[in-house]
């Protein structure tokens, strides 16, 4: 019975630390919540699918059965997308973005946007070709089907054929352009949708011309069903200049440097806490040593760790097959922002080593807190929290690592995530400095 002996000594040992203890059981608990925010639980699946939806549609001018007036199909079809709701929800489908074309291609590149419909200058031309051929498929059917039936009251048809002329049927088709990137799994995801809709817009134009037309015919003649007919709208689906090799690693290669840089905080948190598990900080607190020294040695220290794991993490993901898009310039940029992204995370291991009584303490705590604000800053995948991640330096850092890297941008397109970077580590840092001050260097 040795077993039972040594199972209680280890339950106790490891229930009478009660922070790590309860670090143990949170970690899960908090990424279950991470992962549940990011994929939207809660919220029964319906999330919107950013689009963007260039209408050049010239529009026409619509004259049959008594109906007549200008009419814009692209701007019709436009509203569709933007006011369609998921079955039994209130939650729209798309969010319909109202971007320019170079706008839209750069949100494409940054994967903001699923994919861009373009409606052609032609699109209400076709779809008036559309209605004459049904118009006249429709009519000239029924008029066989009277003389096949001998139908006796022939007078409705007489009058309604009277009262119109049958349209002249052109062959215009029109081209709507679905671009997007094909290795981006929300494109893959919105495109079947737009696609569907589009062909289910042509199909309700058809029916209601069909049944417009023959709501004058005898009930004999009338249709039971929808009948087909030509079709004059294609799509077309392309996939854009400069996302062909993109791929999703090059997406997360710099989340994956700026996670790395948050662990620092786990490692800084755990070398703070030593120090005066130790007795270390006790035995510098009667030397000469200020705070600031012992401040700005440990940043030192973490900081130049930073600028080489930065390094070592860029030359890895190159190695791996990440698709680096910018000039040797973007690489000093690139490393300056990991060195500020490294001082935040010491700044954060300042703030958690100072509520750690132990060294096990401060790293348990540091991992509870900096593995899932990494997630939720964005570092591996798309996140619907753009206020967490705007007023987070980490944050900053993942928008920036990615438009340098990845999306090719000029480094002015960062300057100002830089600067927020910068203001944001200052305040973090000095809460660090002010609380681990106050609880660890405070003369006794």
């Amino acid at each position: 019975m040795k077993f039972v002996t040594i199972m209680m000594k280890g339950m106790k040992e490891t229930v009478r630390d009660k922070r790590g203890f309860a670090m143990l059981l949170l970690l899960p608990a908090i990424f279950m919540v991470v992962f549940g925010y990011a994929f939207g639980a809660g919220s029964g699946g319906n999330t919107p699918h950013d689009i963007v939806v260039l209408n050049e549609d010239e529009g026409t001018t619509l004259s049959y059965i008594g109906e007549g007036g200008s009419t814009n199909f692209g701007e019709n079809f436009t509203k569709i997308l933007t006011n369609l709701n998921y079955d039994n929800s209130s939650t729209h489908m798309f969010i319909v973005h109202n971007q320019t074309r170079e706008e839209s291609l750069n949100s494409l590149m940054k994967r903001e946007i699923a994919l861009i419909v373009t409606i052609p200058p032609n699109f209400s031309k076709s779809m008036e070709a559309l209605i004459n051929f049904t118009i006249r498929d429709e009519v000239t059917k029924r008029i066989g089907q009277s003389i096949i039936e001998r139908i006796d009251d022939k007078n409705s048809v007489d009058s309604y054929l009277e009262q119109m002329t049958l349209p002249v049927v052109s062959s215009i088709k029109s081209t709507v352009e679905i671009e997007g990137d094909s290795g981006y799994m929300e494109f893959g995801t919105s495109l079947p949708i737009v696609q569907a809709i589009l062909m289910s817009y042509e199909t309700d134009i058809r029916q209601k011309v069909v049944e417009n037309t023959v709501q004058n015919f005898p009930e004999q003649l009338k249709p039971e069903s929808q009948s087909g007919g030509g079709h004059f709208l294609e799509i077309s689906i392309v996939s854009v200049s400069g996302t062909e090799q993109f791929t999703s690693f090059d997406f997360q290669a710099p989340g994956i440097m700026i996670f790395a840089l948050l662990l620092l905080a786990v490692g800084s948190a755990g070398y703070l806490a030593r120090e005066s598990e130790k007795q270390t900080l006790s035995r510098l607190k009667i030397s000469l040593m200020s705070s600031f020294d012992l401040l700005l040695g440990t940043l030192t220290i973490w900081s130049s760790i930073a600028l080489v794991q930065v390094s070592i993490l860029f030359g890895t993901a190159v190695l791996l097959g990440f698709h680096w898009t910018g000039g040797v310039s973007t690489i000093f940029v690139a490393v300056l922002i990991g060195v500020i992204a490294g001082i935040a995370s010491v700044a954060l291991g300042l703030i958690l080593a100072s509520f750690a009584k132990s060294e096990s303490q401060a790293s348990s705590i540091a991992n509870l807190v900096a593995i899932p604000l990494s997630f939720l800053m964005g570092a591996f995948f798309p996140i619907e929290a753009g206020g967490l991640i705007q007023i987070m330096p980490w944050g900053q850092a993942v928008i920036a690592l990615r438009s340098l890297l990845t999306f090719g941008n000029p480094i002015s397109d960062v300057i100002v995530n830089i600067e927020l970077m910068i203001l944001q580590t200052i305040i973090l840092f000095s809460i660090g400095v002010f609380l681990f001050s106050r609880s660890r260097l405070k003369a006794e």
